[in-house]
This record gives C-alpha cells, structure tokens and sequence, in this order.
C-alpha cells in the first residue's frame, strides 16, 4: 500500500544563497518530503 503523504507536519526549512528548502514529514508513514527553493520536491523514504 501506498501513502499520499496527505497529513504533513513542517519539520524546518534550510536556508541557502538560492532560497529556502523547506522540509515536511508525512504524519502516516514518516517519510520526508522536501520542497526546493528551485521548486522541486523531493522524497526522501524513511529507514526500515
């Protein structure tokens, strides 16, 4: 089964010369899920 990562929890942001990282963890499976100051978003898988 998959996670929507629906229910994020802002963990922090990270500061740097290009903008501001922005870090969320999924309340459901605890994965973190980054959002870039270029716009991405990254997942970052929690360890098993």
């Amino acid at each position: 089964m998959s996670c929507e990562h629906r229910e994020l929890e802002f963990i922090g942001d990270e500061k740097h010369e290009d903008g501001v990282n922005k870090y969320y963890r999924c309340k459901t499976c605890g994965d973190v899920i980054v959002f870039t100051a270029a716009g991405k978003m990254v997942h970052v898988k929690k360890k098993q």
